[in-house]
């Protein structure tokens, strides 16, 4: 795998250059069936497929000194980098306990794991998320039914294993250029609704809430019908 050197400065008069230095290992499989029947005159037939591969990275040039947590060796191929999250402070009990963040704390703020275990939460606890960027499985079905001259077919598909994280949509501003609000940000917390989703509004981007973590990961399983 193509690797990018360490960083040169601008003096050297050119940019840093890849190495082919990290090794993957990719293993999957498919699956195709098919049957097919009749009842009378009506034929029909079902023919699921699904497919699988995960790939991890065996060998990886982490920079020396890297902490643990933020080695890519040995996770997944397309991982997620950022803070990893632990939920939102819901009650005044959570602030009681927290550690120094970003800025001072208010109940509906997200809270994060200190990864390095300094007693503060800071760029430094960002580490790797195995949640992949990239498809890891798809499945569908076809079904079909004929009789005589008629016939009417369904396909359907669907994809798993796969996250993504939609950090400016899931903060966009209420009303923003005069559209209505998206529905999803109505589950955001309050004191009334202590179990939501979302953190708390705020009118501007928040250096706490809006840093890139797993808290704006988002699982996007999906199986439709295409037209």
């Amino acid at each position: 795998m193509l690797h990018l050197k360490d960083h040169v400065p601008g003096s050297f008069g050119t940019a840093s250059s890849y190495e082919n230095a990290g090794e993957s290992r990719v293993r999957g499989y498919e699956l195709s069936l098919k049957y097919s029947d009749h009842i009378g005159n009506v034929n029909y037939y079902v023919s699921p497929n699904y497919s699988h591969a995960h790939g991890i990275l065996l060998q990886w040039p982490d920079p020396p000194g890297t902490p643990d947590y933020l080695k890519r060796q040995g996770h997944i191929l397309f991982p997620f980098t950022g803070l990893v999250a632990d939920g939102l402070f819901r009650t005044q009990s959570d602030l009681d306990k927290a550690l120094p963040q970003y800025r001072a704390l208010q109940l509906g703020d997200v809270r994060y794991k200190d990864m390095n275990g300094d007693g503060k939460i800071d760029d430094n606890d960002q580490a790797v998320i195995d949640k992949s960027l990239v498809t890891e499985t798809f499945f569908g079905a076809e079904i079909g039914v004929s009789y005589k001259n008629f016939d009417l077919s369904m396909l359907w598909q669907g994809a798993t294993g796969f996250y993504y994280s939609p950090i400016l949509a899931m903060q966009q501003l209420l009303f923003e250029n005069q559209d209505n609000s998206p529905q999803y940000l109505l589950n955001y917390y309050t004191t009334e609704n202590t179990n939501a989703r979302l953190p708390r509004l705020t009118v501007q981007q928040d250096p706490n809430n809006s840093n890139t973590s797993s808290f704006w990961t988002l699982n996007f399983t999906y199986v439709k019908q295409p037209n």
